[in-house]
């Protein structure tokens, strides 16, 4: 189990929002966003923390898949790993 301080682990959720007005863009009107939501947990505690890359890299080259991707397979794994442990 994890010290205070240390991460007990993560989750990620996509929720989708719709927006009060439509986003429009040169590729048509956006009515609707996916966000990526990122849930850490400590001991006796949790922090939610938000991603704001678009569903597709058209306006930026960071896209929600892109992230999810990152989070999986690089920040998540070591974050945990070096996550301090009681003795």
């Amino acid at each position: 189990m994890p010290r205070a301080g240390g991460v007990a682990g993560a989750e990620l959720r996509r929720l989708l929002f719709p927006l009060v007005e439509p986003w429009r863009t040169a590729l048509g009107p956006i009515e609707a966003r996916y966000v990526l939501m990122v849930r850490a947990v400590f001991a006796g505690a949790e922090g939610w923390g938000e991603c704001v890359a678009m569903n597709e890299p058209t306006y930026s080259p960071e896209y929600t898949d892109g992230a999810v991707d990152v989070l999986r397979r690089h920040l998540l794994p070591r974050v945990l790993a070096t996550a301090p442990t009681t003795a």
